[in-house]
């Protein structure tokens, strides 16, 4: 199938990318990592120490059992099966033959990148919708953290990350959280007005410290750090 393949390359590439993002991190004090967008556990798999704390989120369930095979030798302290957002409760999931592009936003099909995905992907960039549960990191992790320390919070969301944010103010003032690694495409490619998720950031007292360009030129992943660790 050609989604398979296409993510075949784009996991070669990838590996390229996090390598430098892993160079990146271990010149930092990791204590403890959220990863909300685990996906099938690329970024634990590449980046993270095994020996750090990890809670992680993912609502596909179609990629839940490579997940948690890929993140069985890590110390995974949590695995949530569920989206994050600004609010609880359920959405929709727009499942998308290319998983590592599944949200609970709708694509916005007008844009040059959606449009040229969906002609790779035969003309189809919803294969089903899910109805999933959805938390926010206030509610389900802040608690649980206890006195774990020098955070690092990665968010990989399809552009809901400034929503994400939104949901975890709580947390990025707690003094816990020393990193926040999120996504930004190069244009809009999905629907709805969303927060900005870099204002969100400098109100909490984060600034941008290192941004990584994929390879492919069509987003960046950008790594913010508190002001004052």
């Amino acid at each position: 199938m050609l989604s398979g393949l296409i993510e075949v390359v784009y996991n070669v590439v990838d590996r390229f990318h996090a390598r430098r993002i892993r160079h990146h991190f271990a010149q930092c004090r990791v204590g403890f990592v959220i990863d909300v967008g685990a996906h099938k556990g690329e970024f634990i798999g590449l980046v993270v120490n095994r020996r750090t704390p990890i809670f992680a989120f993912e609502p596909q369930t179609n990629v839940h059992a490579v997940l948690e095979q890929a993140i069985a030798a890590h110390n995974v302290r949590d695995l949530y099966k569920c989206a994050v957002s600004d609010v609880v409760g359920q959405a929709d999931l727009y499942v998308n033959s290319l998983s590592s592009t599944t949200s609970i936003l709708l694509p916005e099909e007008k844009s040059t990148w959606m449009r040229f995905k969906k002609a790779l992907l035969g003309g189809n960039l919803i294969s089903a919708v899910e109805k999933v549960s959805v938390t926010t990191l206030d509610v389900t992790v802040l608690p649980k953290l206890g006195s774990l320390a020098n955070g690092l919070l990665k968010i990989d969301v399809e552009a809901n990350e400034g929503r994400v944010l939104a949901g975890a103010r709580g947390l990025l003032a707690s003094g816990q959280v020393d990193f926040v690694q999120i996504e930004q495409a190069r244009y809009q490619i999905y629907k709805g007005d969303l927060p900005d998720p870099v204002a969100i950031l400098r109100q909490c007292g984060f600034r941008e410290q290192k941004r990584f360009l994929f390879p492919f030129r069509n987003f960046s992943d950008v790594v913010f750090c508190r002001s004052n660790p």
